[in-house]
């Protein structure tokens, strides 16, 4: 099973009664994979791990894995954001259900106690990558993720960070390893780095133009590729005018995808009703480059 290409981060589709919609889970991971996307990361920060209990996420993982197994597409389940028990638990349960990999962001704690906790996770017999995410205080220098990475059974990374200088070194120093790019915004320009794939939660949104943008990285398309991220930058500065995330969560809904994405507290931010339909307005132009792709094929 390949573990390269777009990988979307599942979301993971809250009810009207706070609990997961299970039923909006498949259908959103039949839509994207049927969109042309490679496979799923689930239970991540796009999926709402931290706010799921250990019993949502295993469910997420148990309905959702066939799905990917009848595309041929491949599947990775984040199970930080939890206890070491938890972790630890989630990761073996994912490796019985057949899952491709296993991944988590390091502790917030002295480094060391997350390269231990790295290696209990290789336990499970899944390979393991490790969550590279400082937008969110989830971060190491290059050297400590070197650490992990010499682990046996870590077999690379996920790097949300907007300095391509650091994939461009783990790539070099650790050719045998898969490294994704996460950071939407500059998705053209992590996969002409070298990048192994796109772990973006936007792509759950418009999986055939993240599709597009990677078939044209992997035709050398490279003008192609910066033309497409230019546009897709200027769609999502609109949504930066405030809370992306939330403007995010509002067109997903806007499109019947998810009535809500992420189970928060009330009082979350809400996006203005004039941004939500420039959004949706642009949305329509986005989604129109990858059906252009998709035709041209």
């Amino acid at each position: 099973m390949s573990l390269t290409g777009i990988i979307v981060p599942l979301v993971t589709p809250i009810a009207s009664d706070g609990g997961v919609d299970h039923d909006a889970v498949v259908r959103n991971a039949e839509r994207v994979l049927a969109a042309g996307a490679h496979g799923l990361y689930l239970c991540g920060g796009t999926g709402d791990a931290a706010q799921l209990s250990a019993a949502e996420r295993r469910r997420v993982v148990a309905e959702t894995v066939p799905v990917a197994a009848a595309s041929g597409a491949s599947v990775i389940v984040h199970v930080g954001q939890s206890t070491l028990a938890d972790a630890r638990s989630l990761a073996d349960h994912a490796a019985e259900a057949g899952v491709d990999a296993i991944a988590s962001v390091p502790l917030r704690a002295p480094w060391e106690r997350s390269v231990r906790y790295y290696r209990e996770l290789t336990q499970a017999g899944a390979p393991v990558f490790v969550y590279h995410m400082p937008p969110a205080g989830f971060a190491a220098s290059f050297d400590e993720l070197a650490e992990v990475l010499a682990l046996p059974g870590v077999a690379g990374a996920k790097v949300s960070d907007w300095n391509l200088f650091l994939p461009r070194r783990l790539l070099d120093g650790f050719g045998g390893g898969v490294f994704y790019s996460g950071l939407d915004e500059i998705l053209g320009s992590g996969l002409l780095t070298g990048a192994h794939g796109s772990i973006g939660t936007w792509s759950n949104l418009v999986p055939r133009f993240y599709a597009r943008v990677w078939s044209a990285v992997r035709a050398g398309r490279a003008d192609e590729v910066l033309a497409l991220q230019t546009e897709w930058q200027r769609f999502l500065a609109l949504g930066w005018r405030g809370d992306v995330i939330a403007a995010f969560e509002a067109l997903m809904a806007a499109r019947g995808y998810a009535r809500a994405c992420f189970r928060v507290p009330s009082g979350a931010s809400a996006v203005p009703a004039a941004t939500v339909r420039e959004m949706v307005a642009r949305l329509d132009e986005i989604e129109a480059l990858g059906h252009e792709a998709e035709a041209a094929a």
